[in-house]
Parts: structure tokens; C-alpha cells; sequence
């Protein structure tokens, strides 16, 4: 038993880059594959909140806390994938500023999290938001077109 809880723990370590390895595998052999579960989900949840741009710390953080615990290793994987793409390009293809590349469309996570960013946008005030595809005010552009620096 132990020697599989180890196993799985190594698997779980890889299968999130950046991790190290031997202390997860530590950690689950001590507690098992529910140890190791819940350590993995800890670390996509860590990753998911700290993307660096609020935006996105926001969206695929709250994302994540709500749903990490119900992925299976099939998720986690696709949540894995999207957390590896660059920031500005998620932003761009999460809030319809862009189309995503058919890699990222047939994602389900990503998927699932675009309508319900779309979803919340929708619910927004039209004068709120720009028409999908055109470019977000920029204020300090204004700024310096009235030279106002």
C-alpha cells in the first residue's frame, strides 16, 4: 500500500511543473492518496491565485476554489495545461478580446471558464465594457493625447 500511495505521489508531482518532487512524494506517503489528492489541488488552487495580473488572479482563482475538488486527474491535467499559458493571451481569450487558438478552445476547463466570465459580463451594465473583439479604454492613452502627462 505504501509503495503505491509513493507512486501515486510521483505522478501527482509531475504531472504539475515547478513542483518538487520529493517533498510531495513525502507528504503522500505519509497520508496516502488523499494526502497526495489534496496536495495537488492545493498547489493548482496556489498557482491559480497567483498569476501575477489581478484579472486573472481573480477569475481562474475563483474558478479554480470553486471546482478543484470535484476535477478528476483528467481535469487537474486540463487546469494544469491552461495555468502554463501566458498571461495576456489567457486574459485576451477569457474576456472575448481575442479568439483562442482551437488548442484552447477544445479545453473543457477553459471552456468552462470563459462562459462564466462571460457569463458575469453579460449580467454587467452595456457601458461597462467595449463589444467583444475591440479594443478596452485606455485612460492613459487619453492622458497623453491631451497632454496631460
Amino acid at each position: 500500500m505504501r509503495r503505491a500511495a509513493a507512486a501515486l505521489a510521483m505522478r501527482a508531482a509531475r504531472a504539475v511543473p515547478g513542483m518538487r518532487h520529493g517533498t510531495i512524494a513525502a507528504d503522500a506517503a505519509a497520508g496516502g492518496a488523499e494526502e497526495a489528492s489534496r496536495v495537488a489541488a492545493n498547489r493548482l488552487l496556489y498557482r491559480a491565485s497567483q498569476r501575477g495580473l489581478l484579472e486573472l488572479d481573480i477569475i481562474i482563482g475563483k474558478w479554480t476554489a470553486e471546482h478543484v475538488k470535484g476535477l478528476d486527474g483528467e481535469g487537474r491535467r486540463h487546469l494544469t495545461n491552461l495555468l502554463a499559458l501566458e498571461n495576456p493571451d489567457l486574459l485576451n481569450w477569457l474576456t472575448g478580446r481575442a479568439p483562442p487558438p482551437a488548442d484552447v478552445a477544445a479545453n473543457p476547463v477553459f471552456r468552462a471558464m470563459a462562459a462564466g466570465v462571460e457569463a458575469r459580463l453579460a449580467a454587467a451594465p452595456p457601458a461597462t465594457r467595449a463589444a467583444g473583439g475591440t479594443k478596452w479604454v485606455d485612460a492613459w492613452q487619453d492622458l497623453r493625447r491631451d497632454g496631460n502627462q
